[in-house]
């Protein structure tokens, strides 16, 4: 345990592992190691019954590794005709685009990720901003 913590960089798991060492010091309660450590009494609880049921490897396992997160909605296909659409100049606004992919793939995307997904793309406005009429033009 020693050698872990001396090797691991500051880092949650390093807090477990200081958490753990403290607890098998008999002058630390719950309370103690939870102020030492910065976390909730209940946090160095949930940490303690990990290591007692799987040891070092269960005190540091990660639960979110687990999760690759929800899939993309976006097909090959679908991707592939977006970027070819782009290039050619198909669309002038990002809900004609929302209103094609919905009708064409049958995808439903909100507006906010289809804007993050054509930035990434490359794709910028084509119709400048508009502009006040008393506007002073610029030179």
């Amino acid at each position: 345990m020693k050698q872990l913590l001396r090797s691991e960089p500051p880092s949650g798991r390093r807090e477990r592992l200081l958490a753990v060492q403290q607890g098998f010091e008999a002058t630390h309660d719950l309370v103690h190691i939870a102020a030492a450590v910065g976390r909730a009494r209940s946090t160095i609880q949930e940490w303690f019954d990990a290591y007692r049921q799987g040891g070092v490897e269960a005190l540091l396992k990660d639960g979110r590794a687990d999760n690759p997160g929800q899939p993309g909605k976006m097909i090959p296909a679908a991707q592939a005709a977006l970027t070819e659409g782009l290039q050619k100049g198909q669309w002038r606004t990002v809900p004609q685009i929302q209103r094609w992919l919905e009708q064409t793939y049958h995808i439903q995307l909100a507006l906010s990720s289809l804007y993050n997904r054509l930035g990434k793309a490359g794709a910028r406005l084509r119709v400048p901003r508009p502009r006040h009429v008393k506007m002073i033009p610029p030179p």
